[in-house]
């Protein structure tokens, strides 16, 4: 998955998709845009799940980022959000 993600930026021109908010839209299942937005929305369902599953498995030994990402608090104390998070 993440390889399709990082192919997606193989070419200058399909590397557009990402710089230009218009570009990337969806014309039809064969279209880059729609490949992008499915590889997209892809890529944020695996991140989301990942996060979920780390915050009800949250070991504060760990040192990874995004368990570290997950144990931070702001200055009252509360934890970062879900988007934050990703």
């Amino acid at each position: 998955m993440l390889v399709d993600w990082l192919e997606l930026t193989g070419s200058p021109l399909r590397a557009t998709l990402l710089y230009f908010p218009w570009l990337p839209k969806d014309f039809g299942q064969w279209s880059p845009g729609s490949q992008f937005q499915r590889q997209k929305r892809q890529f944020y369902e695996l991140l989301y799940r990942e996060i979920a599953e780390r915050r009800d498995q949250l070991d504060p030994h760990r040192t990874d980022i995004l368990t570290l990402m997950l144990l931070a608090r702001d200055e009252e104390g509360e934890a970062m959000t879900e988007r934050s998070s990703g």
